[in-house]
């Protein structure tokens, strides 16, 4: 009994050791502070800019479209700049949105876009929504 007692606390600590040895891997947080990001009708497209204040180990973006607010689909994917304690800005343009209005046949749509920036490790995080009145 003693020995299966030795062998556990060995397991136990073996385990710790590994969780001690790699902490960041297992709770590293997103890296990326926003200053700005916004979206405008621009013609017949809406051009969605956003800038970054910092980025750590960031990879790239997945620019997400709504038209209600609630279900978003993946649209885009813009290259990240990796790490940056400067100012980045981004600018993407939606050409498609057009064929959207078209196909709701009304005056005029709120789309609604929001960012999910991955880094390195394969984590992610939201932006906030922002949105505009489109009319074509």
């Amino acid at each position: 009994m003693m020995m299966k007692n030795i062998a556990m606390k060995r397991v136990m600590l073996l385990a710790l050791g590994a969780f001690m040895l790699f902490p960041m891997l297992a709770w590293a947080p997103m890296q990326v502070s926003y200053s700005a990001i916004s979206a405008d009708q621009v013609g017949m497209d809406v051009e969605l800019t956003w800038t970054t204040s910092q980025e750590t180990d960031h990879d790239y973006w997945v620019i997400e479209r709504s038209l209600d607010g609630t279900d978003f689909d993946d649209v885009a994917q813009v290259p990240g700049t990796g790490n940056s304690n400067t100012p980045v800005n981004y600018l993407w343009v939606d050409a498609s949105v057009n064929g959207l209005w078209v196909d709701a046949q009304v005056g005029a749509i709120v789309v609604y876009y929001r960012l999910r920036a991955y880094d390195i490790y394969g984590q992610y995080s939201y932006s906030s929504v922002v949105s505009t009145q489109y009319q074509g």
